[in-house]
């Protein structure tokens, strides 16, 4: 099918339905038997109440302007992403923010693409996540937005750099901090300038200060991941995000380090 239109589907029906619904673009939830349920509550065959899947996994991709087959490509691509992002980060986004909506293109939700620009997250008036990632109208991307090169890791890059800092809602609120532990877990998800995660980071700007100064401590892919696993535990178990010092203390334990200096090179903690 070689119409251009307005698509939207669950990424955990895995592209079953060849006849998608067209989305409310105001928020996920879309007018049909095909759309995702809503964040509230659904009933289950037994007569229970349950609560609804509500997760990165359970998440909408909406595109206005894609084939059918460019979506699939790209929906399949972020949900194997969203899969890796769960078990690195050692968490989910939290259920607050979900269900959560990625846009390929330019909505009425995330506006009309700047050209130059890249993406950014948001949540809407409901609390949750929203991930603008303007695919179809950008220029400044590393592969063509085709079928072949949607489903690719390497093409996830910007998917899972804003999917973490809807991960990092209500964890940590702080964006010198979450900034480059997105960029980070994008580069090792994304499979893009590894082996050696680090050597992206080697300016002394604002926000890429603190990742080079804690690469520098040895800080590396395995242990940003084991960051984020103690963060969300953290964070979740009480129910409030951490701040900038209790970060850095949580840092310090896992590189067996003090991370107190890089933090304040940062201007992130005194």
């Amino acid at each position: 099918m070689n119409k251009l239109m307005t698509l939207v589907v669950p990424l955990a029906a895995m592209l079953a339905a060849c006849n998608l619904p067209t989305p409310d673009m105001a928020g996920p939830d879309a007018s049909s038997d095909q759309s995702a349920p809503d964040a509230s509550y659904v009933a289950a065959d037994a007569g229970q109440i349950v609560a609804p899947p509500s997760g990165l996994l359970d998440s909408h991709v909406v595109c206005q302007g894609c084939t059918q087959e460019l979506l699939a490509a790209k929906t399949a691509g972020i949900l194997d992403a969203m899969e890796k992002v769960i078990a690195y980060a050692g968490a989910d986004i939290r259920p607050a923010h979900a269900l959560a909506t990625f846009h390929l293109s330019d909505d009425g939700f995330c506006g009309a693409y700047a050209p130059g620009t890249t993406g950014f997250c948001s949540a809407d008036a409901a609390g949750l996540a929203q991930f603008c990632l303007f695919d179809l109208e950008k220029q400044n991307r590393a592969l063509a937005f085709t079928p072949e090169n949607a489903a690719k890791a390497q093409d996830q890059l910007l998917a899972v750099h804003e999917s973490m800092h809807g991960w990092f809602f209500d964890r940590v609120g702080n964006y010198g901090i979450e900034e480059p532990f997105c960029k980070m877990t994008s580069f090792v998800i994304s499979e893009n300038f590894g082996p050696d995660f680090c050597r992206f980071f080697t300016g002394s700007a604002y926000p890429d200060r603190l990742m080079t100064d804690l690469c520098a401590l040895g800080l590396d892919a395995a242990k940003t991941g084991e960051v984020l696993h103690q963060v969300a535990a953290k964070a979740d178990a009480r129910n409030s995000a951490l701040s900038a010092s209790e970060f850095a203390d949580i840092v310090s334990g896992v590189i067996n380090a003090d991370a107190n200096p890089a933090f304040r090179a940062a201007g992130l903690i005194p």
